[in-house]
């Protein structure tokens, strides 16, 4: 049997552990031409060491890689019903074609597990106060799939250069789940403000002035910053050492 490609991303969606397959969204990675290309799939089982047809050759049709050379499908269609869960197992390879040539394979139990992992990611929804995303979450979309994180801890410094302070080398935190996120950044003053409103559910922050990075008028030397203790707001040269709680968004 050919050598797994593994350097593609492949998600599943919808698959329903109690029933049949549902269909499954293909990536692949074509960076050698812009060119349209004609693609096919089969699913074949290897268990025999030969292929045996599980899922017809068919096509996907003529497709045209991305900027970034990636190529996406879906599988689909009434015949990936009749593939009974029970019945897929490491031999369960989905061959894909590039015109007429085998191109990348896919265990069909790995896909599964991606699909799983695809699927609890999705649900994940976040609320304010929740520990997560490398420190608090102080925002969150309607759907509670996006928001604004701040850093567990203030940070005090006083420099000439707000491009410095956005990208200073500022700690970085671990999430529930153990990523490391280094992207953090100076709040706007609407964030520093959200911060503000949220600065009991979060706890921490002290009665204080937070600067933002957000410039007062079209003088790039004084920036706009939040009184915690009384909600004021007030522009100061950017020299002065205010309190800074570091934020990013997911």
């Amino acid at each position: 049997m050919k050598k797994l490609l593994t350097l593609v991303l492949v998600l599943v969606f919808g698959f329903n552990i109690s029933s049949a397959l549902e269909p499954v969204a293909v990536s692949i990675i074509k960076t050698d031409n812009a060119n349209a290309v004609a693609v096919t799939v089969e699913l074949n089982n290897y268990k025999s060491g030969s292929a045996v047809n599980v899922f017809p050759n068919t096509s996907m049709g003529s497709l045209t890689p991305n900027s970034s050379g990636v190529i996406s499908f879906v599988v689909d269609g009434t015949t990936w019903e009749a593939i009974a869960v029970g019945s897929v197992n490491s031999y369960y390879v989905l061959d894909v074609k590039v015109d007429g040539l085998l191109y990348a394979q896919y265990r069909l139990d790995e896909l599964v597990a991606l699909s799983s992992s695809a699927e609890v990611e999705a649900a994940k929804k976040y609320k304010v106060g929740d520990l997560a995303q490398g420190g608090y979450v102080f925002y969150v979309t309607p759907d509670g799939k996006h928001g604004l994180a701040c850093q567990v801890n203030d940070y005090a410094s006083a420099i000439s250069s707000i491009t410095a302070e956005n990208n200073a080398n500022n700690p970085a935190y671990l999430d529930e789940d153990g990523d490391n996120y280094t992207n953090w950044r100076l709040p706007t003053f609407y964030e520093l403000e959200q911060l503000y409103n949220q600065r009991v559910a979060i706890g921490g922050f002290s009665n204080a002035t937070y600067r933002s990075s957000t410039e007062f008028n079209i003088d790039i030397s004084y920036t706009l910053n939040l009184d915690f203790n009384d909600g004021t707001s007030f522009p100061s040269t950017v020299v002065n050492a205010f309190n800074i709680r570091y934020v990013r968004s997911f």
